[in-house]
């Protein structure tokens, strides 16, 4: 059983829960379950509202680098993706938890970070933040219907991603690069770059995150400075941070708090009431 372990009263909390380095996380908020990667480990499903422990997947069933995860709302299954030089995303049921492996195969990607899905196109978008022997981090595009590869387009060591599917923007974070680009959403074109100015300056930029309640925000998890970092969409600004989270990974929004992964350095995830 998990629950809440409070640091901060009434701002931030942690599961009860130590992870072995948890990076990914996905919401089903029609199932209300919370999915965690810990790196090289396991998948744990969750109840996001008794924090019981629904079902476990370890590395050894899907594989040995899992370090991302997301989920397909419309067709009940969890993309899992590997962080190493392979090009492979798997697949779990959300009906049974059966595995699908393989499910995507490009051998030419490397080091799968996050997902995203814009049902109007039949198009999933998933970050690829490259490896050595791929340096060239890009963002892969498939069909949702049958995972076909549509295109690719070179994104600076891309990491978390988001997108906008009303104004048709598509959002990425530079992992190394310090900064958000902005591209078009169907044509994939640049359109704008976000480094952040003064103390709200951007570093390390590991993921981005749409708040479903307010349209205009997005949250952006600083992996360097400790920080998360809020996004107005409208202006292209950052206007608000809140600082204290050490390798903060990925997040996703349940209900109003955000839930994010703490690293190989924390191991937690953080639960974090909306500080704006």
């Amino acid at each position: 059983m998990m629950g809440y372990y409070s640091i901060y009263p009434n701002v931030i909390d942690y599961l009860s829960t130590t992870y072995a380095n948890p990076v990914g996380i996905a919401y089903d908020v029609t199932g209300n379950r919370i999915a965690i990667v810990e790196f090289k480990t396991k998948v744990s499903f969750i109840d996001a509202t008794t924090f019981k422990v629904l079902n476990t997947i370890l590395a050894s069933s899907l594989d040995l680098f899992i370090a991302s995860i997301g989920f397909d709302s419309v067709n009940n299954r969890f993309f899992v993706g590997s962080d190493n030089v392979n090009g492979k995303v798997h697949i779990i049921s959300g009906i049974d938890y059966s595995v699908t492996l393989n499910a995507i195969y490009v051998p030419t990607e490397s080091i799968y970070r996050d997902f995203r899905f814009d049902y109007s196109t039949d198009r999933m978008f998933i970050s690829c933040y490259g490896a050595a022997s791929q340096p060239i981090s890009k963002i892969s595009v498939h069909k949702i219907s049958d995972l076909t590869l549509i295109t690719s387009f070179d994104a600076d060591k891309a990491s978390g991603i988001e997108i906008d599917t009303t104004a048709r923007k598509f959002y990425v974070a530079g992992h190394t690069s310090a900064n958000i680009k902005v591209y078009d959403l169907d044509t994939y074109s640049l359109l704008n770059t976000i480094t952040g100015s003064g103390d709200f300056a951007l570093s390390l930029v590991y993921g981005i995150t749409q708040d479903p309640s307010n349209s205009d925000y997005m949250i952006i998890q600083d992996y360097n400075l400790n920080k998360l970092c809020l996004l107005q969409k409208s202006t292209n600004t950052i206007i608000k941070q809140i600082k204290g989270f050490t390798s903060a990974r990925l997040s996703v929004f349940i209900n109003d708090k955000i839930y994010v992964t703490l690293g190989n350095t924390t191991n937690r995830v953080a639960v974090i009431k909306k500080f704006y």
